[in-house]
């Protein structure tokens, strides 16, 4: 009685060797591909933006505003000494093409920014 399998002495897997390979393998394409979409294949570094300001409205919460800086992977070189409400911060954006600068400037949240350029969607180098 044959169980099906064709292992040793063959160039196809057996079944179940061949069901344990796809397992084992199928998180590799999406990580992949991820290192290829943040360019971390070829060790390619990508852009970080130059540094801007973004003043937050009276109404974001410390956390809302974490929770966006998280969202976007802001690097927070700090808040902006010179603004005597404390709302204003200064950051760097990885990754910076039109769409998340769009999204990022157009968030609610946001009250102002400073070295955007807010018409083409760049951050000023």
């Amino acid at each position: 009685m044959s169980s099906g399998r064709v292992c040793a002495g063959s160039r196809r897997p057996c079944p179940q060797r061949r069901a344990a390979v796809l397992v084992a393998l199928a998180g590799v394409p999406v990580g992949w591909g991820v290192a290829r979409l943040n360019g971390a294949a070829n060790g390619v570094v990508l852009p970080v933006s130059g540094p801007f300001h973004i003043r937050w409205a009276a109404t974001v919460s410390d956390a809302t505003r974490q929770r966006i800086e998280g969202t976007f992977g802001l690097i927070v070189d700090g808040p902006v000494a010179r603004d005597p409400r404390h709302r204003t911060y200064e950051y760097r954006l990885p990754h910076p093409t039109r769409d998340r600068v769009r999204a990022l400037i157009t968030d609610p949240a946001v009250e102002d920014t400073a070295r955007v350029d807010v018409k083409r969607y760049e951050i000023a180098e």
